[in-house]
């Protein structure tokens, strides 16, 4: 079974995104931080065209995204 988690910065249907993902057997945990140990085998950074927001919302985080993900999550 996979285990996602999906970043939310307050930008489009999370919950859409996630009943969806659960409906095809994903685990799925719905994140606002980078506080918790990386446990997942994907992240998910939705959006709807525009990024800004999710990389303005990632720069507030007290750790570094870049550390949060690499050598662990695609």
């Amino acid at each position: 079974m996979v285990n996602l988690a999906i970043f939310d910065y307050g930008a489009g249907n999370i919950f859409s995104l996630k009943n969806s993902l659960e409906k095809i057997g994903a685990t799925v945990d719905v994140i606002t931080d980078f506080e918790k140990p990386n446990i997942y085998s994907g992240l998910l950074l939705p959006g709807v065209g525009n990024f800004d927001p999710a990389i303005k919302n990632i720069s507030k985080s007290k750790i570094n995204f870049h550390d949060y993900v690499k050598d662990t999550t695609p």
